[in-house]
């Protein structure tokens, strides 16, 4: 196994009017491979040249080819495609300042 030194993740803790400056640890991480992988791949004939092709066809019998122009984000709702420009999905986002807020409190015996 590969042994990895942890780095600290600083953050600011709030409760109520105290301002607490922590680090935090990840005790526990999966270790996904990346999405684009690259692998030495060997030519039968040593001075053959490699062709890389990539399309993106659609889904239906037709087996169109499609370009990448023509491709737009969005997301699912239900069976609805919903189209989704990057200024709107930027906009969308959820923006914070890096911090912890304990809010609150509840009893224990709850």
């Amino acid at each position: 196994s590969k042994t990895v030194k942890p780095t600290a993740t600083k953050y600011i803790m709030q409760l109520a009017d105290i301002k607490l400056h922590i680090c935090t640890y990840i005790q526990v991480k999966d270790n996904k491979p990346g999405i684009f992988r690259l692998k030495k791949v060997y030519a039968r004939d040593p001075k053959s040249e490699i062709k890389v092709d990539r399309g993106r066809y659609t889904k239906d019998e037709h087996d169109e080819e499609i370009e990448k122009e023509e491709l737009t984000d969005g997301f699912r709702y239900g069976t609805t495609f919903v189209p989704i420009n990057k200024e709107t999905l930027d906009d969308m986002k959820y923006q914070s300042e890096k911090c912890f807020s304990v809010i609150g409190f509840s009893d224990a015996n709850m």
